[in-house]
């Protein structure tokens, strides 16, 4: 045997590669598996939180919505309170109006009737003056026989003196029939007309009323409650012009078109009722713009604004109210004559350019004659 073959033989043995590969690749598995085995521990760790955090979010959107709703109907309500605490301060101030109509009737009332007792003393003292007078009378014609003509004369005039007195006291009871008829009248009088008023104020208040909460469904569907605005007092909407229309132009911005579209929807749920058309003189587009600029050219701007949302309004009409739109509907420039001032009295250029849709009533005249009747 070759000793040399021996060692080399030997030596190929302790070098087998395929030794080393295989523990590299059974530490590999090794290491392989405790990293997934990590991996889907955590995994599962993490789930389970994300799907506790989840059930905690839906809870708090759900409380989140209830408050939102809670809110909206004390705003509602609040709302309601105000507009039965100005009608009762009205009603409150037409009281004491007439209260003190009635105290100064009475107290005319008094000045003649202290007037008639005077006038009643001084009948009273001239019959007792007349008592008087025949008492002496009586005394002259015991002394004096040849004084009889004299006392018949004095008698007959006391028969026309007592007359009088009678013609008055009768004077004096067809004057005062009179004055409790004038005063019935009078009564009456107030009465039907402050009827009337309570009609009509009513039958306003009714519409503006519908229109406010068509007003606000129609903002809620549209979501734009900051950027249209509307008085249920005065029956005014308000639209920003800065939203309306760019600056210096008199084309409507798509924002713009939304915003007259949620004041149509509001209009139309009312409009459509015959019995609400009749109470209605028309639906004034007031155009007005800030001061910045010059008179002449706001005041032209304004009028192109307000013909501009005019059409549109029109155009949106349903086809069955086109006509009852196009006979109601019409257009008023302002220009920058009546700016929005701030609560300090300076004048707010950025509120000032607007767009002011305002519902006139047919009763408005008639509410003025009524009150112009009452005072």
């Amino acid at each position: 045997m070759n000793p040399q073959n021996d060692w080399d033989e030997g030596g190929e043995e302790e070098l087998d590669p395929w030794a080393s590969v295989v523990d590299l690749m059974s530490a590999f598995a090794l290491v392989l598996f405790l990293a997934v085995t990590f991996f889907v521990i955590n995994y599962n760790s993490a789930s389970t939180k994300l799907k506790e955090r989840q059930s905690q979010l839906v809870v708090k959107e759900k409380l989140l919505q209830s408050s939102i709703l809670s809110l909206r109907q004390r705003t509602e309500s609040l709302e309601k309170s105000r507009a039965s605490e100005a009608s009762l301060t009205k009603k409150n101030d037409e009281i004491q109006r007439q209260l003190i109509l009635l105290a100064e009737q009475e107290k005319k009332l008094r000045t003649e009737r202290e007037k008639l007792l005077g006038d009643r003393q001084a009948l009273l003292a001239d019959k007792e003056k007349l008592i008087a007078d025949q008492e002496k009378l009586k005394k002259e014609k015991q002394e004096l026989t040849m004084m009889l003509g004299r006392q018949e004369a004095l008698v007959s005039e006391q028969k026309q003196l007592a007359e009088r007195q009678k013609q008055a006291t009768e004077e004096q009871k067809q004057e005062t029939l009179r004055q409790q008829n004038l005063a019935s009248q009078a009564q009456t009088s107030r009465q039907r007309c402050q009827e009337r008023l309570e009609s009509l104020l009513k039958q306003r208040r009714e519409v503006l009323s519908a229109v406010y909460k068509s007003f606000v469904i129609a903002q809620q569907n549209n979501q734009t409650r900051s950027a249209v605005g509307f008085d249920p007092k005065t029956g005014r909407f308000r639209l920003g012009g800065e939203v309306l229309f760019a600056e210096g132009k008199d084309q409507l911005t798509p924002e713009g078109k939304r915003q007259l579209d949620v004041v149509m929807e509001a209009l139309q749920k009312v409009v459509k009722q015959k019995d609400v058309v009749a109470l209605l003189s028309g639906i004034m587009i007031e155009g007005h713009t800030s001061q910045t600029g010059s008179e002449t050219t706001n005041w032209v701007l304004s009028s192109r604004r307000s013909l501009a949302a005019l059409r549109y309004l029109l155009s949106r009409a349903d086809a069955s109210q086109r006509s009852t739109y196009a006979k109601l509907l019409f257009s008023a420039a302002y220009g920058p004559f009546r700016p929005v001032k701030s609560e300090k009295g300076t004048v707010d250029n950025r509120r000032s350019r607007r767009i002011e849709i305002k519902i006139v009533f047919k009763s408005q005249d008639q509410l003025q004659g009524i009150l112009r009747q009452i005072n």
